[in-house]
């Protein structure tokens, strides 16, 4: 008995596979999306979401995307109906907020990320957002790296042992030997700051987009993310890391080496994101690199 309860069903999972990645996009997804993202076989893609569509989990859009159902819906709110936490934390939320003027998350630890169940807006022009029901990684936000600060250190290296380190930015910490410092400044202080580790800052990405579709471009292009000519290395590539304008990348970087496919693994997808809010993404063009020499043709 005990074995068949800790059996996998492999269906059963890819099919929560399939809900969790269109839950993380903010549009629907086409069949060719969903494939290249898992890689397993189109029929098996298709024979998921066709059952999940029959009992309302998916929908499919008139143009053949699919995207989240409204039976997902009613299951939220049926859970969310028999908690009572989010009511009774209210008050103790909505006081803190008026005395600090920040916005107020109340949020729970759930297998290796963080939910957030509940939200205090501050008024403040600038402020931190969070979605309710949105699922944050633990190793790389604010709110994780303080319930990584308050279980004991055994439970700790338990949880980083078992999570997957994603390096969503230059900043992120992957290696668990490296949360040893932070945590403990975090129990010292009594809070936790985020240091540019889960997100890009794309506030200049939008603002010369915004100019551009003003000025009546109609198409983008991305410069070289790879040597100018044959790709061998990076190009020079600066960023802010722990408060410090320093160079990530250059010439010296390899391009195909592993520190430097870590950080495209991250930003590829976040540019992606923001061209994809700002409608552009099917009018953006990548230039990888000028045409390679001989000897160049290998790393190109």
């Amino acid at each position: 008995m005990a074995e068949l309860e800790t059996k996998t069903i492999h269906s059963v999972a890819k099919a929560i596979r399939l809900l969790d990645l269109l839950a993380e996009r903010t549009r629907p997804a086409t069949l060719t999306e969903l494939y290249q993202a898992t890689g397993w076989p189109k029929s098996t893609i298709h024979g998921l979401l066709s059952t999940m569509r029959e009992a309302g989990l998916i929908e499919q859009t008139p143009n053949g995307r699919y995207w989240l159902g409204i039976r997902l819906f009613e299951y939220g709110c049926a859970v969310s109906n028999a908690w009572d936490i989010g009511s009774i934390a209210r008050p103790h939320m909505q006081k803190i907020c008026a005395e600090l003027g920040e916005s107020v998350f109340l949020s729970v630890f759930d297998r290796a990320a963080v939910v957030t169940l509940a939200e205090e807006e501050s008024r403040a022009s600038l402020r931190v957002d969070s979605e309710v029901g949105a699922r944050l990684p633990v190793h790389c936000t604010s709110q994780g790296k303080l319930f990584l600060a308050s279980v004991s250190q055994a439970e700790c290296r338990r949880i980083l042992r078992q999570t997957e380190l994603r390096a969503y930015t230059p900043n992120t910490l992957t290696q668990p030997e490296q949360f040893t410092s932070e945590l403990q400044r975090i129990r010292e202080q009594g809070y936790a700051v985020e240091n540019g580790e889960y997100r890009f800052d794309m506030a200049k990405v939008r603002r010369w987009i915004d100019m551009c579709k003003r000025c009546g471009v109609k198409y983008y292009e991305v410069a070289h993310l790879y040597s100018q000519w044959g790709a061998v290395a990076a190009p020079k590539i600066m960023a802010t890391v722990d408060g410090e304008y320093r160079r990530l990348f250059g010439w010296e970087t390899e391009a195909t080496g592993e520190e430097y496919r870590r950080f495209l693994n991250a930003y590829v997808p976040a540019l992606l994101q923001v061209f994809r809010e700002e409608g552009i993404d099917h009018a953006a063009f990548w230039h990888i690199s000028d045409e390679p020499s001989l000897e160049q043709l290998d790393s190109y």
